[in-house]
Order: structure tokens, then C-alpha cells, then sequence
């Protein structure tokens, strides 16, 4: 059971980027609020 969860929990292997791939590149604008060398944050509210 724990092998399933595990699985579970593993992220997906695709080839296609995703959105966050595509704003961490400058393919999509973002608000960045924060960024350091682990964390990227953005501003995700509609205003």
C-alpha cells in the first residue's frame, strides 16, 4: 500500500511545459511578489 500512495504522489512526467514552466521562462506575464533561489511567488488574485 505504501508503493500506491508513493506512486500516487509522484509527480507526472510530460514533455509539454506547463503554465508555471511557461512563466518562470517569460513565455506568460506574471505579477512576481517574491522570488528568491527556491521559492517564486505570485500575485494570483483577479482584481
Amino acid at each position: 500500500m505504501a508503493l500506491d500512495r508513493e506512486a500516487a504522489l509522484a509527480p507526472a512526467h510530460s514533455d509539454s511545459p506547463t503554465i508555471f514552466d511557461k512563466i518562470i521562462n517569460n513565455e506568460i506575464p506574471a505579477t512576481v511578489v517574491y522570488e528568491d533561489d527556491k521559492v517564486l511567488m505570485l500575485d494570483s488574485c483577479n482584481r
